[in-house]
């Protein structure tokens, strides 16, 4: 049940900030001014405005896949796939991508040591 309400209320945080991106003259819709707008509408920095709409991206997409598996691998590699497109669309600044890469790699880091001493997978 506490997973539908979170769902529910992301999808509606995501509906809720769609109307700040408009299209322009020639009708047009610029999806990377997407950041800026939330960050002016909420009177914070850039950063933030590009943070909260990475993270609302990236719950989207990854809390279906918490309820349908509990592979948590399929959630790694899912949620690197949403920072890659956030990455591209320049709403996630390169430099926390690679921080939230190396906080991942040292989570594993112990399972493979061990996957690779023939000690198997647990961690």
């Amino acid at each position: 049940m506490k997973w539908r309400f979170a769902l529910i209320f992301l999808a509606v945080l995501l509906v809720t900030f769609m109307p700040l991106v408009h299209a322009n003259d020639e009708g047009q819709v610029n999806l990377t001014d997407l950041p800026q707008k939330v960050a002016d509408a909420l009177g914070t920095s850039l950063l933030g405005g590009q943070l909260l709409v990475s993270t609302i991206l990236l719950m989207l997409c990854v809390l279906p896949f918490l309820l349908v598996t509990r592979n948590i691998l399929a959630h790694v590699i899912i949620s690197f796939m949403v920072l890659s497109v956030c990455l591209g669309l320049g709403w996630l600044p390169f430099w926390i991508f690679i921080l939230i890469s190396l906080g991942v790699g040292l989570l594993f880091a112990g399972s493979v040591r061990n996957m690779i001493s023939g000690k198997g997978g647990e961690g």
